[in-house]
């Protein structure tokens, strides 16, 4: 679960969907590996996608509006279990 690799590609990257007016959708990877390897506990892992996804908003803030796991804008998985 890391957080933003590049925060400068990143930036780069989602100003230009916002000004192409792409509906942004953040996509959290990997959950598998969060409950299955690493066995993090519910409040754990609750942390630490509130955190990614406050880092996400903190991006696009001067951009666009902010993403919301409740207005299906962020989405959960696993691309290995898919």
């Amino acid at each position: 679960m890391s957080q933003f690799n590049s925060i400068p590609q990143t930036e780069l990257l989602l100003r230009q969907a916002i000004s192409e007016r792409i509906k942004l959708i953040l996509y959290i990877n990997k959950i598998d590996h969060a409950l299955l390897e690493l066995q993090l506990q519910q409040e754990d892992l609750f942390q630490i996608f509130q955190r990614n996804i406050e880092n996400f908003n903190s991006i696009i803030a001067t951009y666009s509006g902010p993403v919301d796991a409740a207005k299906d804008t962020v989405g959960f998985g696993s691309s290995l279990h898919g």
